[in-house]
């Protein structure tokens, strides 16, 4: 492996790495805040036969994370080929 493609594999790294922290944090942050604010509400309201809380702070987004991997990894990882 020669220096620049040394060079663009670690551009191409970091930017991957940047994409999947930039994705963590958005979830993490969505889930407290939404569960916090939403969790305080007592009786706690159903949604779909689950606290809403639960639906709306932890499931989806993590159906969101999912999408947005799947995503992620066919348009710009697929990429990488050839």
């Amino acid at each position: 492996m020669s220096v620049q493609e040394s060079r663009e594999n670690f551009r191409r790294s970091r930017k991957e790495a940047f994409v999947a922290l930039a994705g963590w944090f958005f979830a993490f942050a969505w889930t407290i805040i939404v569960s916090y604010w939403l969790g305080r509400e007592t009786p706690a309201p159903l949604l779909f036969g689950v606290p809403r809380w639960i639906v709306l702070g932890v499931a989806l987004p993590w159906g969101f994370s999912f999408l947005f991997t799947c995503w992620y990894s066919i348009v710009f990882l697929g990429e990488r080929k050839g």
